[in-house]
C-alpha cells in the first residue's frame, strides 16, 4: 500500500473515518513517516478480520494488518468495499481503523501499534467558525515551535517568550471547548498548561527565603524548618508535575525533564535546583523520618490497596505525615516518633 494508490482509489464524495480523504490520507502518511524512521522500507500485507461484533455490525468486517518489515511495528485497517460495473471496478465507500483486529494466520512477534487517529475537528460534519480556524491553527503553529525545541535543552527565557507569545490563543481555547473531546488544539493546550505551571512553581520557589532557611542549624530549629519544608510543599503542590518529577541533573547542569518535548535549563532552574538538592531534599527527608505517622504494615496495606503507581510518593512528603498526627490528636492518639525508620521510604 502506498499514499499514491490510494489516492487513486479513494474517492473524494466518501467520507473515510468520518474525515475527507485528504485529513485520512494525511494520518496514514504520517504513520508511513514513523515506520521509515523505524527503517522499514516496505508493508507486509495479512488479511483478517475484525472480531467485535459490537462495532459497525451493519458493514463488511474483513480487513488488513500492515507491518513494518523491519521494525515489526504495525496497523490495522477496516475496508468497506462496493463492486462497480459489473465487478469490474471496485469502490472503497469506507476505510477504517480497527482496534480488535485479527488476521487470518499468525503474523509472529509484533512492534509498536500505530492508529490512525482523526481529531473531532477534522471529521467532516464539526462545525468551522472563522474564528476557530484562526485559533487553531495558531495553536497547531505554536505545537510546532514547541515540537522543535524537541530532543534539545530549551532556555528559560525562551520558555518564557513562547507562553506569552501564544497567551491569547490559549486564553481562547480555554474559554471556548468544554475538552469532552480530542481536538486539533488539545495537545498544545495542556502543553501550555503545564509548562506555565512549571514556570510559575520556579518563580514562586525562587521567591521564597532560599538563604534564610538554608542558614538555620537542623538541629536548633526544627520548628523553623518545618514551617518552610511545609510551604515549599504546598508550592510543588501548585502543579502534580512536581508529584511525579523532580529537578534532574547531568554533564550541563540542572534541568527539567518534559519527557519527549524538551529539557527546560537556564534561568531559575539552576538556582533552585541547586538549592533543592542541598538544603531541601535532604531537610525534607530528616523531617519525614522522624514524623513518619504510618508503621510499615499500615502502610503496606494502603499501598497494597491503591493502584497507583506514584502512591507510595505521598508518603515522602512532610504535609502528609503532619496532617495525620493532627487528626490522630483530635482523637485523642499519640503517634510515636520515627515509625519512619521502620517503613519503608523512597530516597
Amino acid at each position: 500500500m502506498d499514499i499514491e494508490g490510494l489516492r487513486l482509489y479513494l474517492k473524494e464524495e466518501h467520507e473515510y473515518q468520518n474525515a475527507s480523504k485528504e485529513v485520512f490520507l494525511n494520518k496514514i502518511e504520517g504513520i508511513f513517516e514513523e515506520l521509515q524512521k523505524s527503517g522499514d522500507s516496505s508493508l507486509m500485507v495479512f488479511p483478517g478480520a475484525c472480531c467485535n461484533s459490537e462495532c459497525n455490525p451493519e458493514l463488511a468486517r474483513t480487513g488488513y494488518r500492515f507491518i513494518g518489515d523491519v521494525s515489526r511495528n504495525f496497523f490495522d485497517l477496516r475496508f468497506i468495499i462496493e463492486p462497480k460495473d459489473n465487478d469490474q471496478v471496485i469502490d472503497i465507500t469506507e476505510i477504517f481503523k480497527c482496534n480488535y483486529f485479527l488476521t487470518n494466520e499468525d503474523t509472529g512477534e509484533l512492534g509498536e501499534h500505530y492508529e490512525v487517529f482523526i481529531f473531532k475537528d477534522e471529521e467532516i460534519d464539526f462545525p468551522k467558525t472563522p474564528e476557530y480556524l484562526i485559533h487553531v491553527n495558531k495553536a497547531i503553529r505554536a505545537q510546532s515551535e514547541l515540537a522543535s525545541m524537541s530532543n534539545k535543552s530549551s532556555g528559560w527565557e525562551e520558555a518564557v517568550n513562547w507562553l506569552l507569545r501564544h497567551k491569547s490563543t490559549y486564553e481562547y481555547i480555554c474559554e471556548n471547548d468544554d475538552f469532552t473531546e480530542v481536538l486539533s488544539w488539545t495537545k498544545f493546550k495542556f502543553n501550555y498548561q503545564d509548562l506555565g505551571e512549571v514556570i510559575e512553581v520556579f518563580q514562586m520557589l525562587a521567591q521564597f527565603e532560599i538563604l534564610e532557611f538554608s542558614r538555620l542549624n537542623r538541629e536548633e530549629n526544627e520548628e523553623k524548618l518545618m514551617s518552610g519544608i511545609l510551604k515549599i510543599e504546598e508550592i510543588l503542590n501548585h502543579s502534580l508535575l512536581f508529584f511525579h518529577r523532580k529537578i534532574e541533573i547531568d554533564e550541563s547542569g540542572y534541568y527539567w525533564n518534559f519527557g519527549s518535548e524538551f529539557n527546560l535549563r537556564g534561568g531559575l532552574i539552576s538556582e533552585v535546583g541547586k538549592w533543592m538538592d542541598d538544603w531541601f531534599y535532604p531537610t525534607q527527608k530528616m523531617l519525614v523520618e522522624k514524623y513518619f505517622a504510618l508503621t510499615e504494615a499500615e502502610l503496606d496495606r494502603i499501598v497494597e490497596f491503591n493502584e497507583v503507581p506514584e502512591f507510595e510518593r505521598r508518603f515522602d512528603i512532610l504535609t502528609t505525615h503532619i496532617d495525620i498526627r493532627k487528626k490522630a490528636l483530635e482523637n485523642g492518639e499519640w503517634i510515636p516518633f520515627y515509625l519512619g525508620s521502620k517503613a519503608q521510604i523512597q530516597s
